[in-house]
């Protein structure tokens, strides 16, 4: 029997510190977490029943923010019993404290205290839970820290959707003007029938040399980095025959081959045209001679490239060997130098670096590539077309001050296409 007695008794004091710990619990209500900006702050009350904790006793809460495996303490509340209170000042006051600092989220039992702490803003509290631990001072060696969770999962940080425009606003620059488009043939020539300027498009090979013609134009057309400077409808003449008559015909076929563009083309004008007329094509004359095994090739060649046009040239042609040579280019080459209508477009090159560096940067953007993008625009920052761009890549960086003076800066000088974009992104940061 006495041993059954002594075994409750040793139960009871075992308990006697547990019994202790959960009278001087305190009542913690009102819990908050805010983030306003760069600062977050938590509030809440802590509540104490009169007497708890015990006079000679002190409960020490512990506010934590936690979120994966980041944790930050926060100033500690202390709440003592009445005569722990009074030995403590007086034990602060010998030591020479400052009573503003000794004071700080301090309370006596049976009181209601506010507390308030506000730390930096750091990355990692996107989203954080709060804790508070709760400790006995003087219950019995020492109580364990109750780690009790009083807030779970608070947004501090909502991701933006940043609202970007689709492309940036062109303002071309000549890069390089009177480049001549290459097509596939060195002479792009629409042929006709002898004496005629209507255009057979089944003659010949015509079709296919006017689609390739077609579509060379539509490329410079829908090209944003090019212009079109013209096209030149050059009519020859060849070196025999009547050269009124020739002159004549071939400004016909330039006409209409024009008209024949612009029908096709609606977008072409009569302005985007220069006609060329009557010249004799000693040109195409040479090439076709250079490309022959004709007799006398080199005698013929050399003729044309030292003889001038205007000093007998066509003249000597006629007498050399008799005029063998010549009947074989009258034969061979001079209907077609005749009967035929040369095409040669001219574009300007265009560009805008400025445009083309922002278009890249929001493509990152769309990427995730915040930092990447804001990056490249560094160079371009001082146009108001990056204004928008330079904000969203900031504030998906969280740096939102920095990026709300970019959004405002787009409001007062940037694209009035943007404006909405930039409203958006600015209602997105607001709080912050």
């Amino acid at each position: 029997m006495m041993k059954t007695l002594k075994y409750a008794m040793g139960a009871a004091c075992a308990l006697l510190p547990l019994f202790v710990w959960s009278q001087n619990r305190l009542e913690v209500a009102g819990q908050q977490v805010e983030r306003n900006r760069k600062q977050v702050t938590v509030r809440f009350t802590v509540e104490s029943r009169e007497g708890v904790p015990a006079r000679d006793y002190k409960t020490v809460l512990s506010p934590y923010l936690f979120a994966d495996g980041d944790t930050l303490y926060l100033t500690p509340v202390e709440i003592s019993g009445h005569r722990r209170m009074l030995r403590e000042r007086q034990e602060s006051l010998l030591r020479g404290d400052d009573a503003a600092v000794s004071e700080l989220f301090r309370g006596e039992s049976g009181s209601s205290l506010d507390y308030s702490c506000t730390v930096p803003y750091e990355r990692w509290m996107k989203q954080v839970s709060l804790g508070i631990g709760q400790h006995c001072v003087g219950c019995g060696k020492s109580s364990p820290l109750g780690r009790v969770v009083e807030l779970s999962d608070v947004t501090l940080y909502e991701t933006p959707e940043p609202v970007m425009s689709l492309e940036a606003r062109r303002a071309p620059v000549l890069k390089e003007a009177n480049r001549r488009w290459l097509f596939s043939k060195r002479g792009m020539v629409v042929h006709y029938e002898v004496a005629s300027a209507s255009i057979d498009i089944e003659a010949f090979d015509n079709a296919a040399t006017l689609d390739e013609i077609i579509a060379a134009l539509h490329k410079v057309l829908d090209d944003r980095d090019s212009r079109l400077n013209r096209i030149e409808l050059s009519g020859f003449a060849s070196p025999e025959g009547r050269l009124q008559f020739n002159v004549e015909l071939s400004e016909r076929r330039a006409v209409a081959l024009r008209d024949y563009l612009m029908a096709e083309i609606p977008e072409l004008q009569s302005d985007n045209f220069e006609l060329i007329n009557g010249a004799v094509n000693w040109e195409g004359l040479r090439r076709k001679v250079e490309a022959s095994d004709m007799r006398y090739r080199d005698e013929v060649l050399d003729i044309i490239d030292n003889v001038p046009a205007d000093k007998g040239r066509n003249h000597q042609l006629m007498a050399l060997h008799a005029g063998e040579p010549y009947r074989y280019m009258m034969k061979h080459f001079f209907p077609e130098l005749r009967n035929a209508c040369y095409i040669s477009v001219y574009y300007d090159v265009l560009e805008d670096r400025v445009a083309d560096t922002v278009n890249r940067a929001t493509a990152l953007i769309r990427e995730g590539k915040y930092a990447e993008a804001r990056e490249l625009l560094r160079s371009v920052e001082s146009d108001p077309r990056s204004f928008n761009a330079v904000g969203v890549s900031l504030m998906m960086q969280e740096q939102e001050e920095e990026a709300r003076t970019w959004f405002e800066r787009a409001l007062a000088e940037g694209e009035p296409s943007e404006q909405e974009a930039v409203r958006e992104n600015l209602r997105q940061i607001e709080n912050y």
